[in-house]
């Protein structure tokens, strides 16, 4: 059976968000939730990274054609999820729970055909929504 381009991008970012998950419990973050779906956006991965709660983005990408993955981080995904992260924050009481937003940005080469070593790129309280 073929896959179509959309079946084979979202095959590449869970691939991503599970390099990148693995990648910050090396740094010591503990991952509470991976892929959260709220009414008003989702999380890819949410972590304990000591006392701050950290709502990471990840952005995979094979290739360079269409930029660096951290450049499609844009405002309006920021605004996206800061509100996913908000109703995370409401639904789990934590409102008093320091918290920030990282972005991890993944780059895959190919080796024949499948995902070779990452090259990942960590960015610590990458943006802050606002409102």
């Amino acid at each position: 059976m073929e896959t179509t381009a959309a079946e084979r991008r979202r095959r590449l970012g869970r691939w991503g968000e599970a390099a990148a998950a693995e990648y910050l419990r090396g740094l010591g973050f503990v991952v509470l939730a991976s892929g959260y779906r709220s009414p008003r956006g989702e999380v890819d991965l949410v972590c304990r990274d000591g006392r701050w709660l950290v709502f990471v983005e990840v952005k995979t990408r094979l290739s360079r054609a269409a930029g660096a993955p951290e450049e499609a981080v844009t405002p309006a995904k920021q605004r996206r999820l800061a509100a996913a992260a908000r109703h995370f924050l409401q639904q789990h009481r934590l409102h008093a729970v320091p918290y920030r937003f990282d972005v991890v940005a993944v780059d895959v080469g190919l080796v024949d055909g499948r995902p070779g070593l990452p090259r990942i790129r960590h960015y610590r309280s990458a943006f802050t929504p606002a409102g």
